[in-house]
C-alpha cells in the first residue's frame, strides 16, 4: 500500500512532549551508547536481555514509519539516521572480530553475513537513496539536492 500524503499542520506539541522526546530521550539513548561502547562489561551484564527489544524497535519503526508518509524529509532523515547506525554497527563488528575476521569473507558464518554483508547492502541502498539515485529528477539529484535543501517535501 502506498504511503498516505502528509500535510503540514499548525499544531504545536506541548512542552512536556517536546522536551522529553526531542531532548531527554535522545540524550539518554546517547548515554546508553556511550556506556555500551566504553564500559561494555558493566553495560552488557545489565542490558543483554533488552537487545532483542532494540531489534524489535528498529524493525517496527522502519516497517511502520516509512509506510505512513511520502514526505521526503522524513524518509531522508530516518534513512540518514540508519546509515549512521550502520557505520557504527560495522565499526563495532570490526572492533570485535579484528581486521582478519572483518575482511576474510570466506570464513564468515551466518552471523557475520548478517552483521556485515547484509548491513553493507542496506547501507549502500541508503546512500543511493540519499544521493537521489533512481528518484525522479525533482526529488533526487546531487546528494539529494545537497542534503540541506532537498530534505523537504516533493514539490508537485
Amino acid at each position: 500500500m502506498p504511503p498516505k500524503p502528509t500535510t503540514p499542520t499548525s499544531f504545536r506539541l506541548p512542552l512536556l512532549y517536546t522536551t522529553f522526546f526531542l531532548t531527554i530521550e535522545p540524550l539518554s539513548t546517547l548515554l546508553g551508547a556511550y556506556f555500551a561502547y566504553f564500559q561494555p562489561h558493566h553495560y552488557l551484564t545489565l542490558t543483554t536481555p533488552s537487545l532483542a527489544n532494540l531489534y524489535l524497535l528498529l524493525s517496527l519503526t522502519e516497517a511502520t514509519l516509512l509506510r505512513t508518509t511520502n514526505d521526503l524529509a522524513v524518509w531522508r532523515v530516518f534513512l540518514f539516521g540508519l546509515l549512521v547506525a550502520d557505520v557504527g554497527h560495522v565499526w563495532s563488528v570490526r572492533e570485535a572480530v579484528g581486521w582478519e575476521g572483518y575482511w576474510n569473507v570466506a570464513r564468515w558464518n551466518a552471523m557475520d553475513w548478517g552483521n556485515l554483508g547484509f548491513v553493507y547492502v542496506a547501507a549502500a541502498l541508503r546512500v543511493a537513496f540519499l544521493m537521489g539515485v533512481g528518484l525522479p529528477g525533482k526529488v533526487g539529484g546531487r546528494l539529494g539536492r545537497r542534503l540541506g535543501e532537498g530534505w523537504g517535501k516533493v514539490k508537485k
